[in-house]
């Protein structure tokens, strides 16, 4: 039986009181209906981040933690730290309110070669679980994933991507950017096959454009030979200036500015880009953005050549005490005027201003260069002559790659170095 608002009893099958005439209230079901509706938005009770910051294997999850810990940190900033890499679930003690861990497990095989610790990640439903934890919505391009990894590694060349196509299927909107270090030329045959993976699955397009909106390569070998001067005066070098320029994207591309560079390289369509690092550079020694900016093409993260450079994105970070010397018209005009000179092919510009409490008078530059992917030849070379010297099916399977994996990936990065 079931009761109208004045309790009278009905027989299940009446939606009229038989007594009163009044609709007939079926409690149960009203009641699983409110749970349902109830459960349908129940994301819009998680705290929603505007980024996830992510570090992929040890090199990745190491550069993350440098910028969480970091003085310069963007304390107060609905930013999301993740960790992905091969270690015990023992230390999900590490997470916080902010701070996010995903434990592949002890598998020393995943680690090193990429199809293998692709296939756990795909058959790991942590990641999937902890970007609905950081409040990854629905078609929201409010949102992106700023990813770092060792693109040598083989968690980092196996399971960036999986990630990153994860978070494309809660959010389809969401900006994906990724900091790759690739291996030395000198680097072990296995190393330079997880790059040429990891690289060729980060490319892939799909019906609805690139996987990854921005893919900042850096050539170990010479990322060695820069340095950077720190806050506090300390010289920077290798993982420390990864570090910075990770910190760099994490402040000029999310919040206000997420979509304003992500649109220019979806309609670009290139994703890959060189960057160009000037950390700490004193304006009272440079007198000008444009002598900053000069020194940092001095020596490209990858080698380039100028002529072929398409595209220039400017990430900068100015003491808040000089921002009246730095406008945002004057640095629009000035670097304008600077990618015309020294790019003569220069079609698309951008840039994205951000500033810091420091009080001493150094800036942090990074120039984004797309339009020359000759970098892309080293990593294929490589490719091509294990390709050469391998005899058997079981060469491949070692790294957990098959015959039909292969081919998308050749055709991948052929076509970014026609």
């Amino acid at each position: 039986m079931t009761l109208c608002p004045n309790k009278h009893d009905n027989p299940l099958t009446l939606t009229i009181c038989q007594t009163c005439g009044l609709p007939v209230l079926d409690i149960a079901h009203e009641a699983e209906m409110v749970t349902n509706i109830i459960r349908s938005k129940s994301t819009l009770t998680r705290p929603k981040m505007s980024s996830d910051l992510v570090g992929v294997g040890p090199f990745g999850a190491g550069i993350l933690a440098k910028v969480k810990n970091s003085n310069n940190a963007q304390k107060g900033s609905r930013l999301a730290y993740i960790s992905v890499d091969n270690i015990d679930a023992e230390n999900k003690a590490l997470e916080d309110g902010s701070s996010f861990l995903v434990a592949l497990g002890q598998d020393t095989m995943g680690s090193t070669f990429c199809g293998r610790a692709e296939n756990i990640a795909k058959l790991n439903p942590s990641l999937m679980s902890v970007l609905r934890r950081t409040g990854f919505r629905d078609s929201d391009e409010n949102q992106s994933i700023l990813l770092t990894l060792a693109m040598g590694e083989g968690t980092g060349s196996g399971v960036s991507h999986v990630l990153l196509e994860r978070a494309r299927m809660l959010n389809p909107k969401c900006f994906n950017y990724v900091l790759g270090l690739l291996p030395s030329v000198t680097d072990s045959i296995h190393g330079q096959i997880n790059a040429f993976y990891g690289l060729a699955s980060l490319l892939q397009a799909g019906s609805d454009g690139n996987l990854s909106d921005a893919v900042i390569l850096i050539q170990y070998d010479r990322l060695k030979q820069l340095r950077g001067v720190g806050s506090t005066g300390e010289e920077l070098k290798m993982e420390d200036l990864v570090a910075v320029l990770f910190r760099l994207m994490a402040s000029t591309l999310t919040g206000p500015g997420i979509s304003k560079i992500g649109t220019l390289l979806r309609w670009n369509r290139d994703p890959i880009l060189v960057p160009c690092l000037a950390v700490g550079r004193s304006l009272e020694i440079f007198g000008s953005l444009s002598n900053i900016l000069e020194s940092s093409i001095a020596y490209p993260l990858c080698q380039i050549s100028r002529e072929n450079i398409s595209s220039s994105y400017l990430l900068l970070n100015v003491p808040r005490r000089l921002a009246k010397i730095f406008p945002e018209n004057e640095i629009n005009d000035e670097f304008a005027g600077f990618s015309h000179k020294y790019f003569p092919n220069i079609g698309s510009i951008g840039y994205q201003l951000t500033y810091s409490d420091d009080q001493h008078d150094r800036l942090d530059a990074c120039l984004l260069l797309g339009g020359d992917n000759s970098v892309l030849s080293t990593i294929i070379a490589a490719y091509e002559k294990f390709k050469q010297g391998a005899k058997t099916a079981n060469d491949l399977e070692i790294y957990g790659l098959t015959k039909e994996r292969i081919p998308d990936a050749e055709r991948t990065l052929a076509n970014y170095c026609k």
